[in-house]
């Protein structure tokens, strides 16, 4: 049983965050992430440290640190005995250290770098049945400022969101999503989110019949000379689709024998095409 009124030494373990880093660089390759500090003090001092206290992290302020350069590894490290001061402001039994471990902190301090990288968007949204999204999905950007050491920010080719999943909406949505960082990579961004806006409306199939063009370097008749095409527009659009909107074409295939492809070249962007009737049109060639 502990005796409470005994001077003990014990050691008492801190993890470690790096704070203020100098202008316009960064800390990466971490190696010691606890900073462990050896007290002598009487037993219930010592165990109010060890199971009462919560244990708050020690802060290395690195613009009040000596940082040494190590040439051989390229890295980075500071001497604990010299963070004595800093120790002292942040604990409350700092005079009671009788001892620190480790007797060095190695790290690396790297330059920030930036680039600009796509976003992956993760969304996936189903709408109830005679709806369907309306033109594309609004983004407030689609690219972001990725800032951090060169040597991971050279790694980094895209930047994903939080996964967006709507079922069976049937109304226009605004949502804000949020730029995921990669564990363990040391960077941030320009942004932190998204917003999107999705706009949904209400649809309907509509048929439209046109006549055809066609690219051949030969006079050629066709059959039949028209085609419907059926699509899916909106409600509030319905009225305002007319036939000059639509230009369809067959490029002449002298390989294909019989038929021939029917492509449309022109239609409104707003409208969903579901098919062409028929898709092959038969020929014969006058001269």
């Amino acid at each position: 049983m502990i005796k409470m009124s005994k001077e003990y030494n014990t050691d008492v373990e801190f993890p470690i965050e790096y704070t203020n880093f100098p202008q316009d660089q960064t800390i990466t390759n971490i190696k010691d992430s606890t900073i462990s500090l050896k007290l002598e003090s009487k037993g219930f001092n010592l165990f109010s440290d060890l199971y009462i206290k919560k244990k708050k992290p020690f802060r290395v302020n690195l613009r009040s640190s000596r940082i040494h350069s190590n040439r051989y590894t390229l890295g980075n490290y500071v001497i604990t005995s010299t963070l004595l001061p800093q120790i002292r402001m942040q604990f409350e039994d700092a005079e009671n250290i009788i001892g620190i471990s480790p007797d060095t902190l190695f790290f690396h301090i790297e330059n920030i770098s930036s680039k600009i990288v796509p976003i992956e968007f993760d969304i996936n949204i189903s709408t109830k049945k005679q709806f369907d999204i309306y033109g594309d999905i609004r983004k407030s950007i689609d690219s972001v400022i990725v800032y951090g050491p060169p040597s991971i920010i050279d790694t980094v080719n895209s930047i994903k969101t939080a996964k967006l999943s709507l079922n069976q909406i049937d109304k226009s949505v605004k949502n804000k999503l949020a730029l995921l960082k990669p564990k363990g990579l040391n960077i941030d961004y320009s942004v932190d989110s998204v917003e999107l806006d999705i706009q949904v409306e209400e649809f309907t199939e509509g048929v439209i019949i046109i006549p055809f063009n066609y690219v051949a370097d030969r006079e050629i008749r066709f059959f039949p000379n028209e085609v419907s095409v059926r699509y899916l527009v909106a409600l509030k659009d319905f009225q305002n689709i007319k036939a000059e909107m639509f230009e369809a074409q067959v490029i002449f295939n002298p390989n294909r024998q019989r038929t021939q492809k029917v492509q449309l070249s022109k239609f409104p962007a707003y409208i969903k095409i579901n098919r062409i009737e028929p898709e092959t049109v038969e020929y014969i060639i006058l001269r």
